[in-house]
């Protein structure tokens, strides 16, 4: 697997996941139309002593461990060569000048039923407000799927976490259903945070964009 995180942005940086050797996907708020605004990091698959679960605050401990940092080494920083926004959703890509270093990740053909449970991941921030520091080891956990939704021309997965939540910074970070891509995480609900940390939020269909970024993989 391979994760991504960005940052020179305005406002919070994101996360992102490479679904292609010259291709990262995440959110379409996650900044501007020019590459230059990025800078990528990626964190490979690596084992790390004691896993993650003392820097993962929101972590499920059953799924802590085995996922790389931005402190392993395993990291190839580069501008990509162009920014493109999905023509429905929240979604974008970045085309990178050259090729990730690691596989990409696998992505489903079709959405989970309702009821699913589904993992999380992001280098989103330590806490659940903007100030808190930015997580240098991937942060994961699980989160039900309510229900999928029309929105934007495209559709999104309505979902609450389960004993954490989302961060600021986690935004574009991937949505899996066993090892497939579902989905890139778009915004939580911070207002209605539950006293243990876990939130309602809401996910962009990767199925639903699969014939978008299909085509984009072969004409771009």
């Amino acid at each position: 697997m391979q994760i991504t995180t960005f940052h020179n942005l305005p406002g919070t940086p994101c996360s992102g996941v490479v679904i292609h050797p010259h291709w990262v996907a995440t959110a379409g708020h996650c900044g501007p139309a020019d590459p230059n605004a990025y800078t990528l990091g990626f964190g490979n698959r690596a084992p790390l002593p004691g896993g993650l679960a003392e820097t993962a605050i929101f972590a499920t401990p059953g799924l802590v461990g085995a996922f790389g940092s931005l402190d392993t080494g395993l990291i190839g920083r580069h501008t990509p060569a162009a920014v493109y926004h999905a023509p429905a959703g929240d979604f974008m890509l970045l085309k990178l000048r050259h090729p990730a270093p690691a596989p990409a990740v696998l992505r489903a053909g079709a959405d989970p039923a309702p009821g699913s449970v589904l993992q999380f991941h992001g280098f989103g921030s330590t806490g659940p407000l903007a100030h808190h520091p930015r997580a240098t080891e991937l942060r994961t956990g699980q989160t039900r799927l309510d229900r999928m939704v029309p929105r934007d021309g495209t559709w999104v997965g309505q979902n609450h976490t389960l004993g954490g939540g989302f961060s600021f910074g986690d935004s574009g970070g991937p949505i899996f259903h066993g090892d497939r891509l579902v989905g890139v995480h778009d915004r939580s609900d911070h207002g209605r945070r539950q006293p243990d940390g876990s939130s309602p939020a809401h996910y962009q269909s990767i199925p639903a964009q699969n014939g978008w970024i299909d085509w984009m993989i072969a004409n771009r």
